[in-house]
């Protein structure tokens, strides 16, 4: 697997580019194009900031990336070269949290979090579109915290999120749409496979089915964990959401009445950390701080494999698209590779040096990506 470690000080962004490299935005003062089979930096295509880098965006079309810097100044880079394109000297110099640029390359929009603020450029000319010669969006708009803000797939929304909500507006009348104000701290959250619904469940015990197109909430999924909610996930029809308690059990539910059905997931002896579908939906893939993960029939709830060989807590999971392997990430700063069919470890990905929590295979089964809390993202051979 390729390990990118070169930098050092935090990497508070990440993106792919047209070119088929990595790069990445740093508090020491970089952003560092990488070479994706090799993990090596490239050198030449570094682009230098006179400050900390606090977040980056890369275009839709992957050619341009923009970075927000300490010294207050927003840059647009051409990648191909690491020739700086623009400069933008903010009406309000603040310090940004987050930069984000629109589908068709046309707009920025970056957040100061301490301020409240969402300001807005034009990156042909570098000219801000303002209101009354104040931020596109401030504080008193959006009455509530904010922390980051991104466009929508077709460019014609802004979605800003901060605290317990996000909020979704139009850009072009800067009307706000549709407000998405959960129950509790949201610990995981899905879209139903045809994009009209959202889950999300927390850690106040109970899960929500939103509309998206709304926002509003169309059901509360409450009763019967008895402890917080950790993963929710729509089944491959959409027709159940999947749920993952500290109670130890996981939990199918009815998307058109909220109504638990059976079976239920039970037989952990810890916290179920994680419950995902196989892309078929027939399987279950459970995750927990016992030190094993579950593969469940997810028809019958019968416990098919129980996966012993995490030294720690076990905190994510996921099915291979083929679902004939599983990989499984923990608190022991390891992945394993399961055969999904005899529970054997096919592989153990050691080399993070804190807690494994996020794991997922590619498209064609052929990498896993492994996120830690050391800071880093693996990508491996599988």
């Amino acid at each position: 697997g390729a390990q990118f470690g070169g930098q050092s000080r935090a990497v508070p962004g990440l993106a792919f580019t047209a070119h088929g490299r990595l790069i990445s935005a740093s508090r020491d003062n970089t952003c560092t194009q990488w070479n994706l089979d090799t993990g090596e930096e490239i050198l030449p295509l570094v682009l230098k900031h006179p400050g900390s880098v606090n977040g980056l965006d890369v275009s839709d079309a992957g050619f341009k990336a923009i970075t927000i810097c300490d010294d207050g100044i927003v840059r647009l880079w051409s990648l191909e070269d690491a020739k700086l394109l623009r400069t933008i000297h903010p009406s309000k110099n603040v310090p940004y949290t987050s930069v984000d640029i629109s589908p068709d390359g046309s707009l920025a929009v970056a957040v100061s979090a301490a301020v409240g603020s969402v300001q807005m450029w034009r990156l042909d000319t570098g000219e801000e579109i303002s209101v009354e010669e104040e931020p596109w969006l401030t504080r008193g708009n959006i009455s509530g915290m904010l922390w980051s803000a991104k466009f929508s797939p077709a460019g014609d929304q802004l979605l800003t999120i901060g605290g317990n909500e996000a909020q979704l507006w139009d850009i072009e009348s800067r009307e706000r749409i549709t407000r998405f104000a959960p129950h509790g701290s949201v610990a995981s959250a899905d879209i139903s496979p045809d994009g009209q619904l959202l889950v999300s469940g927390s850690w106040d015990r109970s899960a929500k089915i939103w509309d998206v197109a709304t926002g509003k909430a169309i059901r509360k999924l409450d009763e019967p964990h008895e402890r917080f909610i950790n993963s929710v996930e729509f089944s491959p029809n959409g027709r159940l959401v999947l749920t993952a308690s500290d109670d130890g059990t996981g939990r199918f539910w009815r998307v058109d009445t909220g109504e638990t059905v059976p079976p239920i997931l039970e037989g952990h002896s810890g916290r179920m950390s994680q419950a995902r579908f196989s892309i078929d939906g027939s399987k279950v893939l459970t995750t927990s701080g016992d030190k094993t993960a579950r593969i469940w029939d997810a028809k019958t709830g019968k416990t098919l494999l129980i996966l012993k060989g995490h030294q720690r807590g076990v905190l994510c999971g996921n099915f291979s698209p083929s679902a004939e392997r599983v990989i499984t990430g923990g608190e022991d700063d390891e992945a394993i590779i399961w055969n999904a069919t005899t529970g054997e470890i096919l592989l153990k990905l050691s080399g993070h040096s804190a807690s494994v929590t996020g794991v997922a295979f590619s498209p064609d089964g052929s990498r896993v990506l492994t996120g830690s809390r050391d800071g880093l993202c693996k990508l491996w051979d599988a």
